[in-house]
């Protein structure tokens, strides 16, 4: 995603804004290498519910979006069909959330590492 913007984005309120976070291309570059060493999955995302915490993801200027919930990673560019990856105690959901600047997300909102 060379020359891509990116920014972060944790999915959290309903009827507000939800924090929102420029993510540097190093960042990207780390996210890019974890999303690599996940395993592939015929899981999809499960139904986030319509209030309180739904994921985290990284939307960037090339179109990409990462999106993370629950355990299951997806990747998606445009109108591609998503591809999606196992993301078992949910460390790139985390590494998203990471990105994050200090107290922008509230920690009561970062997802336990739990397995699905």
């Amino acid at each position: 995603m060379t020359g891509a913007r990116c920014t972060g984005v944790a999915l959290l309120y309903s009827g507000r804004p939800d924090p929102r976070w420029a993510i540097s291309a190093r960042q990207v570059e780390r996210l890019q290498d974890l999303w690599n060493r996940l395993p592939a999955t015929v899981r999809v995302l499960a139904p986030a519910p319509l209030l309180g915490y739904r994921g985290a993801a990284v939307e960037c200027s090339s179109g990409r979006r990462w999106w993370a919930y629950h355990g299951i990673a997806e990747s998606k560019t445009g109108d591609t069909v998503p591809e999606c990856r196992l993301d078992k105690g949910r460390d790139f959901e985390k590494a998203i959330l990471a990105t994050a600047p200090a107290g922008l997300v509230p920690e009561r909102e970062m997802p336990p590492a739990t397995h699905p």
